[in-house]
């Protein structure tokens, strides 16, 4: 599936340069500079002209592997996780917030069970939260750490459950001391009703992170920051109140 007509050239002309006969071809584990990699996935960077790309692949290439999960993501009625993913890309950036501009995702199939799942994204000028924090100080922790809590609280009380809510998963983008953080890997994700925030989803989400931080000693700031978006922000307080406009 394509988003547009002109991320279809684009994908094509991506295609091309890198000597491609298709788009599928996009998830050869051979491409461009490798970013990670796991037993069933890898993501790999590519440059064209002057735009960078990732490309997230999940291979699955035996029946056992496609069969292993045909209750999860390889089987006939489910969704890949590179689509989920894609989605909750697309959410996000369609309420405000930041992250990478999905360009493309496709799903190769042999009588309706995964063969194979491609995400390509556009690069996002970010860096993973868990590295950006094993090497700041304390001031740029406390300032990270209350932009993190408010992004949370923010994510939360807009309906988005994420279930995978690790500090690898997040990307920190700081423009001349302006702090934006972004989400990636969400084929977990939920959407609930928009509004306060308390439940199972949301109780889970922090159960997952917080203890992530309180090695760094931030986890009360983190949640303190969070508490204090949803008491005072004018967005938590006004139900009638929607994010800005769509993200480009």
């Amino acid at each position: 599936m394509l988003s547009s007509s002109n991320a279809r050239a684009k994908l094509r002309e991506l295609a091309r340069v890198l000597g491609l006969a298709r788009t599928a071809d996009l998830g050869d584990a051979a491409l461009g500079t490798p970013v990670a990699c796991s037993k069933s996935s890898w993501v790999r960077r590519v440059r064209i002209a002057s735009e960078d790309y990732y490309i997230k692949t999940y291979d699955y290439p035996t029946l056992r592997s496609r069969w292993r999960g045909a209750l999860r993501n390889t089987g006939p009625l489910t969704s890949s996780r590179a689509a989920r993913e894609a989605d909750a890309l697309s959410w996000l950036r369609s309420r405000g917030f930041a992250g990478p501009k999905v360009a493309y995702w496709e799903e190769i199939r042999i009588l309706g069970f995964l063969r194979r799942a491609i995400l390509v994204t556009a690069a996002f000028p970010g860096q993973p939260l868990d590295a950006v924090l094993a090497v700041a100080n304390t001031s740029d922790r406390a300032a990270i750490g209350s932009a993190l809590g408010r992004f949370v609280a923010r994510l939360h009380h807009c309906g988005f459950r994420d279930g995978n809510l690790d500090l690898r998963n997040l990307l920190l983008h700081d423009d001349r001391s302006i702090l934006t953080v972004a989400k990636i890997d969400s084929p977990k994700f939920r959407v609930v009703r928009r509004g306060p925030s308390d439940d199972r989803l949301t109780r889970a989400d922090w159960a997952r992170l917080l203890p992530q931080l309180e090695c760094l000693r931030m986890a009360g700031l983190v949640r303190a920051a969070a508490e204090e978006w949803a008491a005072n922000s004018p967005e938590s307080l006004d139900p009638r109140h929607r994010l800005g406009g769509r993200a480009e």
